[in-house]
């Protein structure tokens, strides 16, 4: 299972998009408590299997709770990553000034890429 989400900013954003290991996901986004998606959909096997090889490639389940910045950022969005495999599961959070290992920003591109798909703005 594989769970992101992204909150915070000026406009009160909440993006949360889960992912099954069977490939069935959910997207749900909101801005200022509006609810502009409501997405079910299905990833393709290969996809899901992408998805976590990269998970495993880039060490996810070592790394650390989080990568926020030192001092507070105002408006700033926060996201979090959770990653369940094989009993074992991780959670890190970083936000828009925190800084994150190399592998958790693949992570989180590629995870924007499939909501980029979804809403259809890619």
């Amino acid at each position: 299972m594989i769970k992101y989400q992204k909150t915070g900013g000026f406009a009160g954003q909440e993006d949360m998009l889960v992912i099954h290991s069977d490939g069935t996901l959910e997207f749900h986004s909101s801005i200022s408590g509006k609810l502009v998606h409501d997405i079910k959909s299905t990833l393709k096997p290969d996809t899901v299997k992408k998805l976590v090889s990269l998970f495993e490639q880039e060490d996810f389940l070592s790394f650390e709770n989080n990568y926020m910045a030192e001092l507070p950022v105002f408006d700033r969005i926060v996201y979090t990553v959770t990653f369940s495999h094989k009993g074992r599961t991780q959670t890190v959070t970083t936000e828009t000034e925190g800084h994150p290992p190399r592998g958790l920003v693949l992570i989180q591109t590629e995870l924007e890429g499939i909501i980029a798909k979804l809403t259809g703005n890619q």
